[in-house]
């Protein structure tokens, strides 16, 4: 049985993991997009639960 430290510990790390995940998908995010503005590649978004595509100089 684990003690209340270490579930305490166990899941401070998880939280850890998850908030270095979501950095390194936003800053990939912002990469393709800095790259297809590059290109001149329009970029696929979802709005109003539809597919779209967006220029990435105008539309964001």
């Amino acid at each position: 049985m684990k003690s209340v430290n270490q579930s305490a510990s166990d899941k401070f790390r998880r939280e850890q993991e998850i908030a270095h995940a979501l950095a390194a998908m936003r800053k990939a995010a912002k990469d393709a997009h800095k790259r297809a503005a590059q290109c001149g590649h329009k970029i696929p978004v979802s709005q109003d639960g539809k597919v779209v595509w967006i220029d990435p100089i105008t539309d964001l």
